[in-house]
């Protein structure tokens, strides 16, 4: 059970009976109230007049909580500034209890960040981050380390970046099944954030087992949905993790080719393989409906004229890319080109969508059409990006 962690924007209720008459029991049925209807400018005026409250009362046992309720409302409304004197107050209070007192110094930590972006700011937030406790897991706790970890991650705070998505791997694993997709995602960011700030072999193998252990995940998960099919956050960073893999071993391919042996990818994922194989093997067969079509004329390949050419903003970068495309083909022509994963996205992902799009699909020499046709959805690409020479 993931304590605390729906407690932020829901209903407060407090630990004993309200004595004091600046705390009424009408203040915080507004607030619930406000909460409850999910109306910004309601949740505005029922916080602030919640946190007015609690401050007026500092002797109030639940004071702390409800002025640090308020303040993070206001926060989740985009109001952090409005929130920053009942934060401070609720950091200022006595520890007794939620909120605990790291994740009050995260709070106001956020504030101040949120409202002037500096090396201080940053710093101090991140070492708020970096002292919380397995149960201060909350909404607020992972919305800030989301929030900063992708602000060092456009700003190129790669090192940064990779001390806290490792951080918070460790703070989400108490409440993994409650916010898979998330924890996912810091596992992702901290191998990519960290093969950023140093660039070697090392990072191949960690990434093709990432790889692996997300594909294995979403085949389980498509085991036991009624659908058939896995969540899309499943399959996205599974692609996202094949699109690294791919990217990282041109790098080591192209500048570390001597250290490329040192990791056998397929040796990594193999015990991956075997599960999935087996996994798959064991699925009933289900009768499904099928079209009348013929089958694909698998015995065939593109024919990749116009070839994709590297984009120039990326070689003037020097940059190494992968892309993951699901192309679906009409009469031998692609009739839809997605773009699954593509590291990194600028340049590389439209590169190939345009380019595949004028690609034809050609059956090899002496191909019985009247035995197949030329219609086929989810044609799985790779596509790789390096300069070499």
């Amino acid at each position: 059970m993931l304590r605390w962690l729906y407690l932020a924007m829901s209903a407060i209720f407090l630990s004993g009976s309200v004595s004091h008459a600046e705390i009424s029991q009408q203040t915080i049925a507004a607030y619930n109230e406000a909460i409850s209807n999910a109306d910004p400018a309601q949740i505005e005026q029922a916080a602030k007049q919640l946190a007015e409250a609690a401050m007026s009362e500092p002797n109030h046992p639940d004071a702390a909580l409800m002025a640090f309720e308020a303040a993070w409302s206001l926060c989740q409304i985009e109001q952090c500034e409005a929130g920053r004197e009942a934060a401070a107050f609720a950091a200022a209070q006595p520890a007794n209890g939620y909120p605990s007192e790291p994740i009050r110094q995260v709070l106001i930590s956020y504030i101040d960040w949120t409202g002037k972006d500096t090396r201080k700011t940053r710093r101090t937030l991140d070492a708020a981050l970096l002292e919380l406790q397995a149960d201060d897991v909350t909404t607020l706790s992972i919305t800030v380390f989301q929030s900063k970890i992708f602000a060092d991650l456009r700003d190129t705070r790669w090192e940064n970046a990779a001390t806290l998505s490792k951080a918070a791997i460790d703070h989400f694993e108490t409440v993994a099944n409650e916010i898979p997709s998330r924890l996912n995602m810091m596992r992702l960011l901290s191998v990519t954030s960290a093969f950023n700030a140093d660039p070697d072999y090392t990072h191949l193998a960690l990434m093709a087992e990432l790889e692996a252990q997300f594909d294995l995940e979403r085949v389980r998960a498509e085991q036991i949905s009624e659908s058939g099919t896995a969540p899309t956050w499943m399959d996205d960073l599974y692609w996202r993790a094949y699109a690294w893999r791919l990217a990282i071993e041109a790098f080591v391919r192209t500048v570390e080719p001597s250290k490329l042996r040192r990791v056998d990818v397929q040796e990594i994922q193999a015990p991956y393989a075997r599960e999935i194989e087996s996994l798959r093997q064991s699925i009933e067969d289900v009768p499904i409906e099928t079209d009348e079509r013929a089958p694909f004329c698998e015995n065939g390949q593109f024919n990749m004229r116009p070839p994709i050419r590297y984009p120039r903003s990326a070689a003037f970068k020097g940059r190494f890319g992968a892309v993951i495309a699901s192309v679906s083909v009409r009469n031998g022509k692609p009739s839809d080109v997605q773009i699954l994963s593509a590291v990194p996205l600028e340049g590389f992902a439209s590169a190939v969508e345009e380019t595949v799009r004028k690609w034809v699909w050609e059956p090899a020499d002496g191909t019985d059409l009247s035995n197949c046709d030329l219609h086929r959805d989810n044609i799985i690409m790779p596509f790789v990006f390096s300069i070499e020479g």
